[in-house]
């Protein structure tokens, strides 16, 4: 007899915790870095907050192209599995 069951995998191996860790990564480090770098910019040159603010549009520009990346390789990925 053949078991057509899906094996079960841990959580740690998931995959969805795999793409919540990217999509999370993407989300908190530009952030950060953009946090830092305006605020030593900013206390340079005496521009606050005009640099911090620029940089955290940026940093969230990069984010959420990131992201929608993530999204659209991992929704190739699934259409790919209900294909075969």
């Amino acid at each position: 007899m053949e078991n057509n069951k899906p094996q079960k995998q841990s959580l740690l191996n998931s995959e969805y915790l795999q793409v919540f860790t990217k999509v999370s990564v993407w989300i908190i480090t530009p952030v950060i870095f953009s946090l830092i770098i305006g605020k030593f910019l900013d206390n340079k040159f005496h521009t606050a907050p005009w640099i911090l603010g620029i940089s955290l549009a940026l940093s969230f520009t990069v984010s959420m192209i990131a992201i929608v990346k993530i999204a659209k390789e991992n929704m190739d990925r699934v259409d790919k599995d209900i294909k075969k």
